[in-house]
């Protein structure tokens, strides 16, 4: 409590010493310190001016109320909404601090002194009444930040830990398993998630990881329910927790009588107050070793808890691991069905009352369980690909695993070259030869791309880019999300050429756009880029099987054989698309290079000026025809609406969820996704808006490149914004939030 209410003093100016401070405390801006959970979340919230450590001190660590402007011993005035940032784990995580909070003249450290190495407190060090008065302070200067700017705050604060806006009903179920990187988490949720999905159950799932191969701190949260799902939610009923950090990061977005599951030999709970939470203790290392199991086996014992703590039948997770080591000795699936039994037995004889009700759906829709990237791969083996060449990034590099284990089977040729370089150059040449052609990559991998992007522009190749965004630039964060990468797709390599870029939503969209994206490219003889990122690629989804029978293959003006006495590669034509043959075809003599080039192809005649006018504008007036063909905007929700929302790529899924919960509310909300985002489809955004009530665009951006396109090729601008760029996707309560403010209902 000492070091916490001299943190506070510190930074509302009332003192002038970190020393004692800097051997408790983390401040920093990077979540490797989880532990520095309590120690100082608000700085200079109150509601007098700091004069002294005391009273300093005293407004720092109590629950009194704030004004909306704070007062400082300097006489600055400070908002609320700009004082702390508090993460997205609120008062269980570490908080960001800047130079701009105001502190005395005479300070003699700045902020940047705190970012020095520390020792971290651990929450059990922490009084339990400064946690709770900090947390409260937390929700204090929320709801003061949301009152001013017209919005309700997105939780309210009951027994001690955060109360979400509930999505779904008592049916649905949130689990969140957690602990260091190596533990196997990602690969035991969706074990997990397989056993719902065989019971009849839609999933969700979201999986969150630090870019290292051991330690940090990894969570895989899966929602489960028996009616369709768009998107992850904030809340945790179930908390696995493999590590006492998973406790301290995550116990505030338990709702009331949620489940922590853990091991107490390894995990210790001591001084958590059990009201309102259920704690079920579980030795998965016995239950392993009573198994004859080895200890890796430790998270499907943990699994087996869960379910028997949710009263739910252990047969379909049994099935799932069956299916998921049928390829080994038959003892190995059996060993860890017998752990998941003892897990499933301990947590039903030692069991809470829970609040939630989730039984199998018999007889229910064939479900599939698939992430962005296989529904790509799906989608690119549905439309006859030939070619695949990637080098691995994160988040593109499951889907160069994706094709290599199905390329024999497939008959696709599948290249690990050297680097992205490499790959994009070979996938223009597989064009060349008349071989349906893709690579994928990431923003970093893309950038190398670009100049062999400008070769398939110019040489008019028929290529098929993946680009799955993360946050940039430069390595950036390697295993996050954004949205960041619009303006970049549209305009990559020097000089001007037709492209199409398509942004799927969500796993469905992924499916129909990628071999949609190879008959473009075909029929237009232009690169198309599937515009993705890291929530769509790396989450999966349950969805209904695809529907390979809707799959169409257009292949354009490709001529495979007969005689082309005459041929012209570069011929000019009305609708810009030239003659295309195949290599070897009589007649057809084939000249490409990356120089400009007469209608032959030859580049030592396209420097002639009305040469390279007639083939710059022939390219170009591909771009009308492309209008005509790209899949148009998607239009959900009413007619008529309160707020009507405008949207690209995974953003639709939040907005969807936050639809459909206002819709039972009464508050009407439309939404148009914008599908192609080039060619930009002006006249339909420019309808959409003038039918509007009140807009706001949402997407996953700084700078609001959407928001931009549309201003630029509408010549009008929405009413308000929504954006985020932490590397996180939105939250369906986030996006609730924003449209309760701009519809007047905070």
């Amino acid at each position: 409590m000492a070091s916490s209410r001299h943190m506070c003093t510190f930074m509302a100016g009332a003192s002038t010493s970190v020393a004692s401070v800097a051997s408790a405390v983390v401040v920093s801006r990077s979540s490797a310190r989880p532990h520095a959970s309590f120690a100082i979340t608000l700085a200079v919230a109150g509601a007098m001016t700091s004069t002294s450590a005391s009273s300093a001190s005293e407004t720092c660590c109590t629950g009194a109320a704030a004004s909306s402007h704070i007062p400082t011993a300097t006489g600055s005035r400070v908002s609320a909404r700009k004082v702390v940032a508090p993460t997205k784990r609120v008062a269980f995580s570490v908080i960001t601090t800047f130079t701009r909070i105001p502190r005395r003249m005479h300070s003699r450290a700045s902020s940047h002194a705190l970012y020095a190495a520390m020792q971290p407190v651990t929450p059990r060090t922490t009084v339990g009444a400064v946690r709770f008065s900090l947390m409260r302070r937390i929700i204090a200067l929320q709801a003061l930040a949301a009152s001013a700017a017209g919005k309700n705050p997105p939780q309210t604060l009951r027994g001690g830990r955060m109360q979400h806006a509930a999505f779904g009903t008592s049916a649905e179920v949130r689990i969140r398993l957690g602990g260091p990187a190596g533990f196997g988490i990602k690969a035991a949720g969706q074990t997990l998630a397989r056993s719902f999905v065989r019971a009849g159950l839609s999933t969700f799932d979201l999986t969150e990881y630090p870019s290292l191969i051991k330690g940090g701190h990894n969570t895989y949260h899966l929602r489960v329910s028996p009616d369709e799902l768009f998107s992850h939610v904030e809340p945790t009923d179930v908390l696995v927790a493999l590590d006492r950090a998973t406790v301290d990061l995550h116990l505030a977005e338990l709702t009331d009588g949620a489940a922590l599951v853990y091991d107490p030999a390894t995990v210790d709970v001591s001084d958590l107050a059990p009201e309102g939470l259920c704690l079920v203790a579980v030795p998965f290392d016995d239950i392993v070793k009573e198994a004859g199991g080895a200890k890796i086996m430790r998270n499907v014992a943990a699994l087996g808890a869960v379910l028997g703590h949710m009263d739910f039948p252990i047969e379909h997770l049994a099935e799932s691991l069956r299916a998921q080591f049928a390829h080994k000795e038959p003892q190995v699936a059996e060993q860890n069905v017998a752990v998941a039994t003892g897990g499933w037995e301990h947590a039903r004889r030692n069991a809470c009352e829970f609040p939630h009700t989730l039984a199998p759906i018999e007889g229910a829709p064939k479900r599939i369980l698939v992430d962005g990237n296989e529904a790509v791969g799906l989608g690119a083996l549905a439309a006859g690909i030939g070619f695949y060449a990637a080098y691995p990034m994160t988040p593109a590099s499951s889907l160069l695993h994706f094709m290599a284990t199905r390329a024999e089977k497939a008959g696709v040729i599948v290249k690990h070259p050297e680097d992205e370089i490499a790959a994009m150059n070979m996938v223009v040449g597989a064009a060349f030869g008349g071989t349906r052609a893709m690579c994928a990559t990431s923003g970093g991998g893309f950038s190398l791309m670009v100049e062999a992007l400008g070769l398939a522009g110019a040489s008019e190749s028929a290529v098929v880019v993946g680009l799955f965004t993360r946050p940039g630039p430069a390595t950036g964060l390697p295993t996050w999300t954004e949205q960041s990468d619009l303006r970049f797709a549209i305009h990559a390599a020097q000089g001007e050429f037709p492209r199409v870029v398509l942004a799927p939503g969500d796993r469905a969209d992924a499916f129909e756009l990628t071999w949609r994206a190879f008959n473009l490219a075909d029929v237009l003889q232009t690169p198309v880029i599937l515009l993705g990122d890291t929530y769509l690629s790396d989450n999966r989804q349950s969805v209904t099987p695809f529907d390979t029978a809707s799959v169409q293959v257009e292949r354009g003006e490709l001529q495979v054989e007969g005689d082309v006495e005459g041929y012209l590669r570069y011929k000019v034509t009305e609708s810009g698309i030239s003659p295309r043959v195949l290599p070897g075809v009589e007649g057809a003599q084939q000249i490409v290079n990356s120089y400009e080039h007469d209608e032959r192809g030859w580049g030592s005649l396209g420097e002639d000026a009305s040469t390279r006018a007639a083939q710059n504008e022939k390219r170009m007036r591909k771009l009308e025809l492309a209008r005509t063909i790209v899949p148009p905007a998607r239009r959900y929700g009413p007619q008529e609406a309160e707020v009507s929302v405008i949207c690209f790529g995974t953003t639709k899924q939040p907005v969807r969820e936050a639809m459909r919960k206002l819709a039972a509310e009464g508050l009407a909300v439309n939404m148009l996704q914008v599908v192609t985002v080039w060619p930009f489809p002006a006249d339909e955004v420019a309808a959409f808006l003038r039918g509007a009530k009140r807009t706001v665009c949402i997407e996953g951006n700084l700078t609001g490149q959407l928001q931009g396109l549309v201003r630029e090729q509408c010549l009008m601008d929405v009413d308000e914004s929504l954006r985020r760029f932490d590397g996180r996707p939105f939250s369906p309560e986030q996006v609730e939030m924003k449209l309760r403010g701009v519809a007047g209902r905070a």
